[in-house]
């Protein structure tokens, strides 16, 4: 029987059938990235002998059953499909069993050998274009997750509210830092998930953009990732705080510090920085995108303007900061694969990574303290000449 439509019926029909096709353009769009291809005298070397980087790739593998890799990009020139993304780890994944294999049998320096070669045979090599062209090193940052002592309920001991993020768009996009965090702008509409005990902290872990809680006086502890914000500006407090004299380096100890003992100047500064971040639970580490768990030193974040389809390889090499028995901070020469899984606003260009190290004190050192340059190697598993 022919289906016949009239009027409203037939309207709301189109009306479907375009939002249907513009879902699929958006997923078969062509991506372009901007990289450029190397020689494949490319030493692949990874200086925790691979360890967790199999945990980074399964969970990369379950985001992809839930987005599918599709469209194409767009590298030089030649289109590939974006499927490549998957084939690559897949042969990533081969590669450290066969380097495992190795171990089984040969000393770890010839395996380190035998595995470099390895992957000169099954990938071929890029780095961001600009970097490439200009011979500009790419800049690394790190980001970990903050371990918050926190409580069920509101208590003088416990009087900072972390916040769900609110269903009403009123609530969520009016709301600012200093009226949530001093004058109560959310409180009795059923958003508090935690109260915890220190007002900087709070905003630390809206830096890194989620983090562990865990409940004094229980065994509990509870993960919270990333769930949107109230989209207003975000300026870090330190280049105030200098400019006013308050501290005299960007160091996060002396913001803390001068914060704890100034509560009076709590409203002059953040009013400085009037975004806010929501959180949700999570029974895993703090989620990238595509509701990826992080991975410690395996994860990283990178521009999503550029890189939009999450998990590309990429080998970093650069210096990592580690603490002297005194204290100091020194750095050391390091070189890792990573997997795209994450994004960040302050994020930006093609030659440009936020390293993700974890949750103990030794990530936490890490997160304040690095901003170094190095070399980005992407490694996609395409046809050689």
């Amino acid at each position: 029987m022919k289906l016949r439509l009239f009027g409203w019926q037939s309207f709301l029909l189109l009306f479907a059938l375009s939002l249907t096709i513009n879902a699929q353009d958006k997923t078969m769009e062509i991506i372009e990235l901007p990289l450029k291809k190397l020689s494949q005298d490319i030493s692949v070397v990874d200086d925790l002998n691979f360890e967790g980087l199999e945990l980074a790739i399964q969970r990369q593998f379950e985001a992809f059953k839930r987005f599918p890799p599709k469209g194409h990009f767009l590298i030089e020139g030649t289109r590939y499909p974006r499927s490549i993304l998957k084939d690559s780890l897949e042969k990533l994944q081969q590669t450290i069993d066969q380097h495992k294999a190795c171990l089984n049998m040969n000393e770890l320096n010839a395996c380190k050998h035998q595995t470099s070669e390895i992957f000169k045979q099954s990938f071929s090599f890029f780095r961001p274009q600009k970097s490439e062209k200009n011979n500009k090193k790419a800049l690394f940052t790190a980001y970990y997750s903050p371990i918050i002592e926190a409580n069920y309920k509101k208590s003088e001991q416990y009087p900072h509210a972390i916040y769900a993020r609110p269903e009403d768009e009123r609530l969520r996009f009016d709301s600012q830092r200093v009226g949530i965090d001093l004058d109560g702008a959310l409180e009795g509409h059923g958003l508090e998930l935690f109260y915890a005990n220190n007002l900087y902290e709070l905003y630390i872990l809206h830096i890194e953009g989620g983090g562990k809680v865990v409940v004094k006086n229980s065994e509990k502890n509870y993960y919270l990732s990333f769930d949107g914000t109230n989209k207003q500006r975000w300026n870090f407090l330190s280049q105030y705080m200098i400019e006013q004299g308050y501290i005299k380096s960007h160091d996060m100890r002396e913001q803390k510090l001068f914060l704890d003992a100034h509560p009076e100047k709590w409203r002059e500064i953040y009013s400085l920085c009037p975004s806010y971040v929501y959180f949700k639970l999570t029974d895993t580490p703090p989620e990238g995108l595509d509701g990826i768990p992080l991975t410690d030193h395996r994860s990283m974040a990178q521009d999503r303007s550029i890189y939009s389809q999450k998990g590309l390889i990429g080998l970093v090499e650069s210096k990592r900061p580690i603490q002297r028995p005194d204290g100091s901070i020194t750095y050391i020469p390091f070189k890792r694969i990573y997997i795209d899984q994450d994004t960040g606003g302050a994020i930006k260009g093609e030659a440009r990574a936020d390293l993700y190290f974890g949750e103990n004190e030794k990530a936490k050192i890490a997160g304040q303290n690095m901003k170094q340059e190095g070399a980005m190697t992407f490694l996609l598993s395409l046809p050689q000449e």
